[in-house]
């Protein structure tokens, strides 16, 4: 026969490990947290300049670090020049030829043909005193080739005054802007590429971590800072999935974080919607009750409590 007193203590065992349990249950432990940001480097340079320092306070498009720039910044301005060049290239078949570039023109191609018609003459009397054998073959072929000259000389200098008289054609003002735009898309690249060569801040925040100094080589796609974003600090905990059901998004829980006698107030931002460790179809009906879901709680006015912080989170 069981003691009265044996079967009362075992009663009042049970009741106490149950209220444990079902305090415990009510509570989310987790740690304060704060979105951060990684900013690698693009290029594989030395490094310039480092003007900030880990835990300074940077605002948004502040630089943070520059590389040597000295090949990038030639290349800028070549490419500058080249468009210029282009530009004006364009333009000077856009708008036409001058009245004075055209009267030069004609006038060349008038003193080479007069030079041609002489030519023809020498070759004719040249051609007679071969006929009376007065002079030689060479005298002769000399004067054949003289004409050839000439000839080829006007007709060059009549094409280029008609060009410039009649202006240019569809084909090359097409030419022309093609290359404009060429050297226009050239000169972007190269800006972009500088931009490569500064680290500027994407946001306000505070530098956590720069391991680098000045006149250190790096690679792209080198760590250079991880930033922590100075929006509003939350609470990472795992939730049962008994409770994930009563935690919806814009749910308000107290939250105690260790070294603070007062509660701070957590507003949920986030549950995800896929279990932290075993997937679920891998479990039957009772074990799926032991499942975590990763939250994230905004906690309010704990701007200063230190990252990494242990806390608990009271749920409803």
């Amino acid at each position: 026969m069981r003691h009265p007193l044996l079967s009362f203590a075992l009663v009042a065992i049970s009741f106490w490990l149950n209220g444990c349990q079902s305090e415990s249950s009510h509570i989310a432990l987790g740690t304060l947290e704060q979105d951060s940001l990684i900013l690698n480097a693009l290029v594989s340079q030395q490094i310039r300049s480092l003007p900030v320092e880990e835990g300074e306070s940077v605002i948004t498009g502040q630089v943070l670090a520059e590389f040597e720039d000295d090949a990038a910044q030639a290349q800028l301005a070549y490419t500058k020049a080249q468009l210029l060049q282009a530009q004006a290239a364009f333009a000077e078949v856009q708008n036409g030829n001058r009245s004075e570039q055209i009267e030069s023109a004609y006038a060349a191609w008038q003193g080479a043909s007069a030079n041609d018609k002489e030519a023809v003459l020498q070759l004719q009397r040249t051609q007679e005193l071969y006929r009376a054998n007065a002079i030689g073959r060479a005298a002769l072929d000399n004067a054949a080739a003289l004409r050839d000259q000439t000839k080829a000389q006007a007709e060059q200098l009549e094409q280029r005054w008609l060009e410039l008289r009649n202006g240019a054609r569809t084909e090359v003002l097409a030419q022309r802007q093609a290359q404009v735009e060429a050297a226009q898309a050239q000169l972007d690249l190269a800006q972009a590429t500088l931009s490569h060569y500064r680290i500027l801040a994407p946001a306000a925040g505070v530098i956590d971590s720069s391991p680098w100094h000045r006149g250190d080589s790096v690679l792209a796609g080198t760590q250079m800072f991880r930033l922590l974003s100075q929006e509003q600090p939350y609470a990472r905990v795992y939730l049962p999935e008994t409770m994930r059901a009563r935690m919806p998004v814009g749910t308000e829980v107290e939250v105690v974080i260790e070294g603070f006698a007062q509660p701070f107030t957590g507003v949920v931002r986030t549950v995800r919607s896929k279990p932290a460790f075993t997937p679920y179809y891998a479990l039957n009906e009772k074990e799926r009750s032991r499942l975590m879901y990763l939250a994230e709680i905004e906690v309010s006015s704990a701007e200063n409590v230190p990252i990494g912080t242990a806390l608990e989170v009271h749920l409803p």
